[in-house]
Parts: C-alpha cells; structure tokens; sequence
C-alpha cells in the first residue's frame, strides 16, 4: 500500500536555499585547528601509544591484476 503525500504547509519555507541553508548549515571550528597529515598523524600516534592497533587490509585480487597487466 502507497504511503499518503505529505501537505506542505503554509509556514514551510518556500525558497528552497533558505531550507538547504539550514539543512547543510557549516559546523563551527573545532578547537584542535584544521584537519592536516600532520594532525592525523599525531592522532593515530596518540592512538597507538594507547594501546589500539590498525587493522591493514591486503590488497584485492583485481588491484593485483591490473598491477600484473602494467608491468
């Protein structure tokens, strides 16, 4: 069974960057400043140190096939 269309509203925003405006609106700063190698870096190193350990996937069988048909 179809589910019933909704009724816009009459206070619904009709200007469709007014409602986009608050839908993708930006997020503030983060205290910790811009988002760089060397920030990702020093957290996977914080991360480490803690105790954590990153899983390294293996390369895929087609990676390994296109590799082969290069050399």
């Amino acid at each position: 069974m179809a589910r019933p269309r909704k009724n816009a509203s009459a206070d619904a925003p009709t200007d469709s960057a007014q409602g986009a405006s608050r839908v993708f609106a930006r997020r503030p700063a983060s205290p910790r400043g811009a988002l760089t190698s060397d920030t990702i870096a020093a957290d996977m190193d914080a991360f480490r140190l803690a105790g954590g350990a990153i899983e390294v996937l293996g390369t895929t069988r087609v990676l390994r096939k296109v590799g082969a048909a290069d050399a």
